[in-house]
């Protein structure tokens, strides 16, 4: 089982800030155990994944402080394909996004804090 999904492709916007297409499918570890029968991905996996994603394709291994303005929409689930925007707005704020590719819905926002 993989812990994160399979990137489709990316597409960098400038050295902030960049797209990621992934495919989301129910042999995702975050799925074990969450709502067997109709899995639904979990807001925590999704954190993870914009903080492990911001990290490997913009870099830069930071302290995590906090979050703000945190909004879930929208459930994902299994098999979805869904897109990452990122954006380092300095160096302690990471904003993201998880939408549908054709821009709706929204299914989740916000952003994180770093040291």
């Amino acid at each position: 089982m993989s812990e994160l999904p399979w990137v489709i492709e990316h597409e960098r916007f400038d050295t902030r800030s960049m797209r990621l297409m992934l495919s989301i499918d129910s042999g995702l570890a975050v799925f074990n155990g969450h709502f067997t029968g109709r899995p639904v991905l979990p807001g925590v996996a999704q954190i993870d994944w914009s903080m492990r994603f911001a990290q490997s394709y913009i870099g830069g291994e930071r302290p995590f402080c906090g979050m703000r303005q945190i909004k879930f929409l929208h459930i994902i689930q299994p098999p979805a394909t869904v897109c990452l925007d990122l954006d380092w707005r300095d160096d302690t704020l990471l904003c993201f996004g998880y939408r549908a590719p054709s821009g709706q819905p929204v299914y989740s926002s916000g952003r994180l804090c770093f040291a």
